[in-house]
This record gives C-alpha cells, sequence and structure tokens, in this order.
C-alpha cells in the first residue's frame, strides 16, 4: 500500500517517539492503528487499549475525523461513554467508534499529531 509521503513521515516521526504503530489498509482507506495505547488513570475501566484511526488516501487534504478503540471500553464507574457506543469492522477488526469530530481542519497546519492530541483530550474527559 503506498501512503501519502506526509502521512509516512509522521507514523515514522511517532514510531521514533516510542509508539507501536501497524498500518492497514481498509477498503480503499489507511487503518492506522495504536497499539496499547495509554489511557488517563481513573477515567476508563482499562489502562490502555487499541487506537484506530482511519486515513484516506488524499491526506492531509481530507481531514482525520472520529476513532476506534478495542470493544469494550467503558467508563471507570462501568457507564458506556457518550458517542462511543457504536461497534464497526474495520480492517478486518470489530472497534468501538467514538463519534468525534474536529471542528476545524487545516491541512497545512493539522497533522495525525494534532489530532491525537484532540482524541487524548476526549479520552481524557470525565462525563
Amino acid at each position: 500500500m503506498n501512503l501519502p509521503p506526509q502521512l509516512l513521515q509522521e507514523i515514522d516521526s511517532l514510531r521514533k517517539e516510542g509508539y507501536t504503530i501497524e498500518v492497514q489498509e481498509d477498503g480503499g482507506s489507511i487503518g492506522i492503528i495504536f497499539k496499547d495505547y495509554p489511557l488517563p488513570k481513573g477515567v476508563w475501566n482499562k489502562e490502555k487499549t487499541d487506537l484506530l484511526i482511519i486515513a484516506q488516501i488524499t491526506y492531509p487534504n481530507a481531514q482525520l475525523d472520529m476513532f476506534w478503540v478495542t470493544p469494550g471500553l467503558l467508563l471507570a464507574n462501568g457507564q458506556t461513554p457518550k458517542s462511543g457506543d457504536v461497534q464497526e469492522i474495520h480492517c478486518v477488526t470489530s472497534w468501538q467508534r467514538f463519534s468525534w469530530h474536529p471542528q476545524k481542519w487545516n491541512p497545512a497546519h493539522d497533522n495525525i499529531t494534532t489530532y491525537l492530541e484532540l482524541v487524548t483530550y476526549r479520552l481524557g474527559m470525565k462525563e
């Protein structure tokens, strides 16, 4: 699979920062899987999860949107997270979708790292 050059460079940089990342084709899209992504303590029923971000071949012009985690991620109190209750199949695996959307996307500034900041912000929210 040919990745957009900027995406390839960003994934390489994130791997150098210590992330374990798998890349899989997903029906014309690119599945970027962060293995054992750390979760904030006291918010969730787990300390880590696999995290899926889907990019389009036109990345970064096509913005990143939503994210997926290993199914079974619940709030620490056992409740289902807001906008995180749908199961979908991507990269031949079942994922729990978080319907979380960036309010803006500027391909000259935003990238997978800035999107991870948005994901980390969402995962840190106590509901």
